[in-house]
């Protein structure tokens, strides 16, 4: 159980093993995202009481400043530097396998915590053995929730409602919750509740039922592993719950966005592919694959039109245009063409990018 107010045993244990033992391991996987990891570990030390916990931060590759900042600012944060860029699954499974927490909560670097969320939480999986993993509610910079932090996985409807936009009369009309896209907007996302899938921003979770597990699959390297394991956890048996109690700015995006928003889409389709194959077999993924190319199409139609019509905004609909032929292209390719492969194998990827997870 973790401590009550009335001990004084909270606090970080030392990165040179004090034999304690440890009730959270928060694990965070950073790129080059110095200024936000610094504002993430300050918040945790600024938050966090009641509970023993350890901090594991995997540097993967940065070329700031970020492993200079964690030794002169955080020494007793155990800090790992892989001698290549090991992405977000295998980056993250390196440091559940040295963790010593009974719980361990997988955190973004561009996190901010504003309350005891990892005392609260370390308590309510104590009282509830059938939570496998808890999330808590993601709010943006305009403190707007990030609507993805508790979702559904992607299927073949909710990808066209997503590419035809009619998620958003969800959004307005909740009784239209057919309509919604898989963040589900049919629904304020203020209460708490089962679900499908949570942001891999924030999970907290039991240490050894992820280690039985095998942690992130490996096989993913950029998308889909958070929405996976919550996949796995459900068929172990446990629940996967949200508790909207507790609020964790996200800044989202913080590696990612050093990317083209084309390979960040590309990626995410391609992984998209993965999990449906992988969990609800060959129909299902060609299934939603025909749901983006045609959304996609859709699209194209549409901005075609507008464009020969509304000569105003032609700059603007110009590069709806090309994007949405991107999407269409790489959908009409498939995973294999795209030279990332579907099954067990892992996916090789030409660039660097790893932990903003915002799928």
């Amino acid at each position: 159980m973790p401590a009550t107010a009335g001990h004084s045993v909270s606090g970080q244990v030392a990165a040179d093993g004090a034999n304690a033992t440890v009730d959270v391991s928060i694990i965070i996987v950073s790129w080059n995202t110095q200024t936000l990891l610094d504002t993430c570990l300050g918040s945790i030390y600024r938050c966090t009481e009641g509970v023993r916990f350890e901090i594991l931060v995997v540097d993967n590759g940065s070329l700031d400043d970020t492993v200079p900042m964690v030794r002169r600012r955080y020494p007793k944060v155990n800090l790992f530097e892989p001698s290549e860029n090991l992405g977000f699954a295998r980056a993250n499974n390196l440091a559940l396998q040295q963790a010593l927490g009974r719980y361990t909560l997988f955190l973004n670097p561009d996190t901010e915590l504003r309350s005891n969320v990892v005392a609260a939480f370390c308590q309510r999986l104590d009282e509830d053995p059938w939570i496998g993993l808890l999330g808590c509610r993601l709010v943006g910079v305009d403190e707007k929730t990030q609507l993805t932090c508790a979702a559904t996985y992607p299927t073949p409807w909710n990808t066209l409602c997503t590419g035809l936009r009619s998620h958003r009369l969800a959004a307005k009309f909740p009784r239209l919750w057919l309509f919604s896209s898989r963040s589900l907007e049919h629904w304020d996302h203020l209460s708490a509740r089962d679900v499908d899938c949570l942001s891999g921003a924030f999970l907290f979770g039991r240490s050894q039922l992820l280690r039985d597990l095998g942690g992130f699959d490996e096989s993913y390297y950029m998308y889909g592993e958070d929405l996976d394991l919550c996949i796995r956890v459900q068929h172990a048996g446990y629940r996967v719950a949200y508790d909207p109690s507790h609020i964790v700015l996200h800044v989202g995006s913080s590696s990612s966005s050093q990317r083209a928003d084309s390979f960040a889409r590309r990626h995410q389709f391609l992984a998209n592919v993965r999990l449906l194959r992988q969990h609800f077999g060959r129909v299902t993924a060609w299934a939603y694959r025909l749901a983006v190319l045609g959304s996609a199409g859709i699209r194209i139609v549409a901005a075609t039109v507008a464009y020969l019509c509304a000569p105003p905004f032609r700059r603007s609909l110009q590069e709806q245009l090309q994007e949405n032929c991107r999407v269409f292209l790489f959908a009409l390719k498939g995973p294999r063409e795209c030279g990332v492969a579907v099954g067990g194998a892992a996916q090789e990827l030409p660039v660097t990018a790893t932990d903003a997870k915002h799928s």
